[in-house]
């Protein structure tokens, strides 16, 4: 008489460096998660030497798998994946749907692909509790981030592990929407004590300061960093327009019109490069970034439907790291400031990144004129690409201690010392 297949007479034995240790061949399970596993006991990584102890763990991950296979759910156990194959069928999916920039799932990626080499590919994500994750965040404090600090070797940042956690808790999601995990189980909300993030103000420039960081990307030491020619125009240009790096990297010419005033922000790629659903936007060609690109623009030789600002590598390849540039015009600009209060503006130029400039735009812009009266915050959100006015109240919207009220934005530089 054939045994029955649920039986834990499918244990398999294999010799591993002179030890015999047990596995259970679930195959016939597969569609429930069943596979060739090993018969490990709880809190080891190891399969066990003891056979009385594997007839006992296959009993019970049978009978879990029969009941699955019955449709009966089973507390705390995973339905249809290992924490590799959940991963990977996640971040598919996030994919498929095209909500998120390929960044995006870069940056997914690599923070899963962490969990991964923590847990272990064939760990079983219901099994993943809070006090489990709580260790992977210890692991990832003394985990370095390519980058140097005092000479010595820089681990990953309290919000750096909040967005690996954040990641993480985003799969949870996936599983209980696949119901893969038993319903509401996500260990990361179940943490207790999470990384706390420091509260800073965000970083922007004042009037004066952003036009003597322009005048400083005119210079000729400034005008060819990493072979870009256009540096004061790229400044310029995020500086007048609050554009995101993506956006102004895949800005075309013709997205500026002259004759009618306007310049186009356009989503360009169809995995979403743009942030927000409200990133589709017109914005006003200020004259004096007007008066800037005019002239880049009859010499620069490129097409209505070619990059306005391309990579030195190709007129039609994307730009993508201007870091170095930056630093420059900033130590440029360090140089130049006719005050004390400005140099120490620029006074370490590594600080200095694209973002500030989108703050930058926000508050200037804040303070302009429409139609004879003071511009409405609904209508520098939609400017700025949010969908809501949360952002600009919260964030973006300091007065700075130059107050000027004018129809358009306005960069003037300081007066500079002989």
């Amino acid at each position: 008489m054939a045994r029955p297949r649920n039986t834990p007479t499918r244990i398999k034995a294999r010799t591993q460096k002179g030890k015999t240790v047990y596995y259970l061949d679930a195959r016939c399970y597969s569609r429930v998660g069943g596979r060739f596993e090993a018969l490990k006991e709880e809190g080891t990584q190891l399969a066990t030497t003891d056979h009385d102890v594997a007839v006992r763990l296959a009993a019970k991950r049978l009978e879990e798998l029969r009941l699955l296979q019955a449709g009966h759910h089973v507390a705390g156990v995973s339905v249809r994946f290992s924490l590799k194959e959940g991963v990977k069928a996640h971040l598919a999916r996030q994919q498929e749907t095209g909500d998120v920039s390929l960044a995006w799932l870069d940056q997914a990626a690599r923070h899963l692909a962490r969990a991964i080499a923590f847990f272990g590919k064939d760990c079983d994500p219901a099994a993943i509790s809070a006090d489990d994750v709580s260790s992977w965040n210890l692991q990832l404090a003394k985990t370095p981030n390519g980058r140097m600090r005092n000479g010595k070797p820089a681990m990953l940042s309290p919000q750096s592990r909040r967005h690996h956690l954040n990641s993480f808790s985003l799969f949870y999601g996936f599983l209980n929407e696949k119901r893969a995990v038993t319903a509401g189980l996500n260990p990361v909300k179940a943490l207790k004590k999470k990384p706390k993030l420091k509260k800073r103000e965000p970083r922007f420039l004042q009037v004066s300061e952003a036009g003597l960081l322009i005048y400083a990307a005119g210079f000729p030491e400034c005008r060819c960093v990493g072979g870009i020619l256009f540096v004061q125009e790229l400044v310029a240009t995020y500086l007048y327009t609050g554009m995101r790096e993506s956006e102004l990297y895949q800005a075309y010419v013709e997205d500026f019109d002259f004759d009618r005033e306007i310049v186009h922000v356009r989503e360009r790629d169809e995995t979403g490069t743009v942030k927000t659903d409200g990133s589709q936007r017109t914005l006003r060609f200020a004259p004096m970034l007007q008066a800037i690109l005019q002239p880049y623009f009859a010499r620069c030789g490129q097409s209505a439907t070619q990059l306005a600002f391309p990579s030195p590598n190709g007129r039609n390849i994307i730009l993508t790291d201007t870091r170095k540039l930056l630093e420059r015009v900033a130590a440029k600009a360090h140089e130049l400031a006719p005050t004390p209060a400005l140099k120490a503006t620029f006074a370490n130029p590594k600080v200095w990144r694209t973002k500030p400039f989108r703050h930058t735009f926000c508050t200037a812009r804040l303070q302009t004129m429409d139609h004879g009266q003071p511009i409405a915050p609904f209508t520098v959100s939609k400017e700025m690409g949010h969908a809501s006015l949360d952002m600009v109240n919260k964030v973006y919207g300091h007065l700075g201690t130059i107050r000027h009220r004018s129809a358009d934005v306005e960069y003037a530089c300081p007066p500079l010392q002989p």
